[in-house]
């Protein structure tokens, strides 16, 4: 009797670390499912009518794609309380993490702070939100990464002041939107240096072509004759104030650089007015933002902190010009740079440096 006592025990006890060693393999099988399953990240942006934006977003998508998961992208089409819905709406959604670029500084910290109230991570992208990210009391708000703005709208004055153009007006953003207040400041701080050249004027109006005409209509009226540079916040303001000068019958000025327009962001239809000859120069390449933002983002999700000096990351842009508009054209249009994300995000490849962005450059 006693024997089978023991026997009984003995095959209960087997069982039951049969049982509990295939519960601890279907958990284990589970948890590898969960971590290769495809993740969703949200991403917010100013406006998709604008051709950079389109850029950002398709360069998003090549990043995505190798590191295996997907982008919910959506429009806020330039309205801060739309952006916040939208936000609101892809946490609802169940996203993993958000890349966000706020319309102005003074709607990112309520964005971050939906995003941390969700647990959500955040990367923010080519505006300032208005918080440091390596200040922050939450890691979650991985960090930021956009152009150097006053650096590249002081440059962009700098391109017409050397090139002898001492009357100016300038077609800005819109007041609050950090971009456009930093290449506000840059264009400022080089009219201050030049002390033969003048501001005519500074309208402060958006960022779509037609605005960029409208304005420059006004601005040709206002002086007639006297307008010998056009400083533009992008390319979309340039297109539109070529347009104006065109229309009015000023193309052959803008060939003979007797007028001349320079702004940013290298859009396809601007970079094909440089090689034209109709406009100066831009300055740009900083649509990449987005995927080296996504890299940030998706190590932080995988357990990789970015490195304290990469969370704050601002960016110098190319400049282009007919001189070296075919070079830029073959490198970044015909044969755009080649990037492996697998190989700059440090959750796949442990031997990654953390530098998740590469030096932009027409070489």
């Amino acid at each position: 009797m006693k024997v089978r006592i023991k026997k009984t025990i003995k095959t209960f006890v087997f069982v039951m670390l049969s049982v509990c060693a295939l519960g601890a393999f279907a958990a284990a099988q589970g948890e590898e499912a969960k971590s290769t399953e495809q993740q969703t990240i949200g991403v917010s942006v100013p406006v998709l009518a604008n051709p950079f934006w389109q850029r950002y977003v398709a360069f998003i998508n090549q990043v995505a794609q190798q590191l295996n998961v997907k982008v919910n992208v959506v429009d806020c089409q330039n309205q801060e309380a739309k952006q916040l819905e939208d936000i609101e709406n892809l946490i609802a959604s169940g996203v993993k993490g958000l890349i966000v670029t706020p319309q102005t500084a003074q709607v990112g910290p309520t964005i971050i702070e939906r995003a941390r109230r969700a647990n959500i991570p955040i990367a923010i992208t080519d505006r300032w939100p208005g918080i440091d990210p390596t200040k922050y009391e939450w890691d979650g708000f991985v960090g930021f990464i956009g152009p150097d703005d006053q650096d590249t709208g002081y440059k962009i004055a700098k391109s017409l002041i050397d090139s002898s153009k001492t009357a100016l007006v300038g077609i800005c953003g819109v007041h609050g939107a950090s971009v456009a207040e930093g290449r506000f400041a840059g264009l400022d701080k080089a009219v201050k240096e030049s002390t033969n050249t003048q501001l005519l004027g500074v309208q402060w109006v958006g960022e779509t072509s037609d605005l960029g005409m409208q304005t420059t209509e006004n601005y040709l009226s206002a002086y007639p004759g006297k307008i010998q540079g056009v400083w533009c916040y992008n390319d979309a303001l340039a297109t539109g104030a070529i347009k104006a000068l065109r229309d009015t019958g000023k193309g052959d000025q803008l060939l003979n650089h007797e007028v001349e327009v320079a702004g940013m962001d290298l859009n396809p239809d601007a970079v094909e007015l440089i090689k034209q000859g109709y406009y100066y120069t831009s300055f740009g390449g900083h649509w990449l933002q987005g995927g080296f933002g996504l890299i940030m983002l998706y190590d932080y999700m995988h357990g990789k902190k970015p490195e304290p000096q990469y969370r704050v990351v601002r960016l110098k842009l190319m400049q282009v010009t007919k001189d070296n508009v075919d070079k830029f054209t073959a490198q970044f249009i015909e044969h755009p740079p080649s990037i492996d994300a697998t190989k700059l995000s440090r959750a796949l490849n442990p031997s990654a440096s953390g530098q998740y962005f590469f030096e932009i450059a027409v070489k």
